[in-house]
């Protein structure tokens, strides 16, 4: 996950998903500092999402 800047100055967070693509969101700022301020939020919900995908899927291993 990393942050690049388009002509327009606009910062956008680029990360990889599952099936190997690479997809960009706008973090709607031209401030780099607000820009990586949105990469930790938004890499933080990440991380949290894919705990909680692993736990329900540990938890359905452990019921079946």
């Amino acid at each position: 996950m990393f942050l690049i800047k388009r002509e327009s100055g606009i910062y956008y967070l680029v990360y990889k998903e599952a099936n190997n693509k690479y997809k960009k969101i706008s973090t709607r700022t031209k401030k780099k500092s607000e820009a990586v301020t949105v990469l930790k939020r938004y890499s933080d919900k990440l991380i949290s999402e894919n705990k909680r995908r692993y736990f329900n899927l540990v938890a359905f291993q452990k019921f079946v």
